[in-house]
């Protein structure tokens, strides 16, 4: 009887075990999953990030350029108005 007991204590001890495992294999999995969703929302944010600059700096050099058109819109205007006799 007593050895009878001893065998299911072990192989209760042994099942108890191998879910122990199984559920630390299963956190294992979980963690990596969790690191890796990390590292793409990361990524996508930092890709984001250079959307919005590229985005910002694309406006700045149209901002400049169509300064820039205003300044040779007006000076070829007073040069028009100085041949014409003008101003």
């Amino acid at each position: 009887m007593n050895t009878m007991k001893n065998t299911t204590n072990k192989t209760m001890t042994t099942e108890l075990l191998d879910l122990f495992d199984e559920a630390k294999r299963i956190i294992d999995k979980q963690e990596e999953l969790i690191n890796r969703q990390q590292s793409i929302i990361k990524t996508m944010q930092q890709a984001l990030q250079g959307v919005e600059l590229n985005e910002l700096l694309l406006k700045k050099q149209i901002a400049d350029i169509q300064e820039e058109l205003l300044t040779i819109t007006n000076d070829y205007i007073d040069s028009k108005s100085i041949i014409e006799g003008g101003v």
